[in-house]
C-alpha cells in the first residue's frame, strides 16, 4: 500500500496531467460500471421499469396480443390507465370487437363489462376470473396494466422462481432495447398472472425504461405475445370515463 503511495506521489508531482486523466477516467467509468452490473439483476430491472411508469398520472397504450397454438390468433385492444387502479380496455377486432371492460378500486373484486354491437346497451358485472372478461392469452383484465404486469413480475421474484437471467442489449424497431430472458421453476409458482409458460422474454426500450414486448414461452417454443405501441402518456379523460 505504501509503494502504491508513493508512486501515485511521484506521479502526481511529475505527471500531473496521468493522474488527472486516471481520475476523470474512474469518475466517468466506475458509476456506469456499478450501474450496467445493478442493471444485470431481474429485481434491478423490474424497480426501475415500475418507478418510471409509476410517476406518471395516466397512460394510453395500444396493445397486440397473439397466440400462435394450436392456429395463430390476434387480439388489438387500447387500454387507458389512470393512477389509482382505474383502467379501461376497448377490444378493436378481430377478437370480440367493440367490448369494453373497466377496473376500478370502488368494484370490490368485480369488473364492469359491455359487449360490441347490438348488445352494447347491456352492462355486466363479472369477476375477472370470468373467461367473458379474459384475452386469447388467458389474462385477467386486472393484470393488463404496466403497474399489475410489473408487480406480478415482482412476485415472481419475490417467490424465488427465476432460475435463469439473461439480458442483452440490441435494437427494436430502430431504437436501442434491452432484451431480458428469464426462466422460471413452474412447478412451484403461486401467481395469478402465471399461464402454462416456463419461460419469459421481455424488450424493453433503454431510452423510455418501457416494456414493448412480452414474449412466453414453453418449453422453448413461443406460445404468445404481447406487444405495446402508441404510447401517450397523461391523456386528457373526460369525466366518468372509467365508468360504463
Amino acid at each position: 500500500m505504501k509503494l502504491v503511495n508513493l508512486l501515485f506521489t511521484h506521479l502526481a508531482r511529475r505527471r500531473p496531467y496521468l493522474v488527472l486523466c486516471w481520475c476523470l477516467l474512474c469518475i466517468c467509468i466506475v458509476p456506469a460500471l456499478l450501474a450496467a452490473k445493478q442493471e444485470e439483476t431481474p429485481a434491478a430491472l423490474t424497480v426501475r421499469l415500475m418507478e418510471h411508469i409509476s410517476v406518471l398520472e395516466g397512460y394510453r397504450v395500444h396493445m397486440k396480443l397473439m397466440v400462435y397454438s394450436p392456429e395463430p390468433e390476434e387480439q388489438n385492444q387500447m387500454l387507458w390507465y389512470r393512477r389509482g387502479g382505474f383502467v379501461r380496455i376497448e377490444q378493436l377486432g378481430p377478437y370480440r370487437t367493440g367490448a369494453v371492460v373497466v377496473v376500478r378500486p370502488d368494484l370490490e373484486n368485480l369488473v364492469e363489462a359491455r359487449a360490441g354491437g347490438v348488445a352494447s346497451i347491456m352492462k355486466f358485472s363479472f369477476s375477472p376470473d370470468n373467461s367473458l372478461v379474459r384475452g386469447i392469452t388467458g389474462d385477467r383484465p386486472t393484470i393488463a396494466d404496466y403497474q399489475s404486469i410489473l408487480a406480478a413480475f415482482q412476485e415472481i421474484i419475490g417467490q424465488g422462481l427465476v432460475t435463469r437471467f439473461r439480458l442483452q442489449e440490441g435494437d427494436y424497431q430502430g431504437s436501442a432495447a434491452w432484451r431480458a430472458y428469464v426462466e422460471i421453476n413452474r412447478e412451484k409458482a403461486r401467481v395469478a398472472f402465471l399461464g402454462k409458460e416456463d419461460a419469459y422474454e421481455m424488450v424493453v426500450l433503454q431510452k423510455e425504461l418501457r416494456l414493448v414486448r412480452l414474449n412466453r414461452f414453453l418449453q422453448g417454443k413461443l406460445i404468445s405475445s404481447v406487444e405495446w405501441s402508441r404510447f401517450e402518456a397523461n391523456p386528457s379523460l373526460q369525466p366518468g370515463f372509467f365508468r360504463l
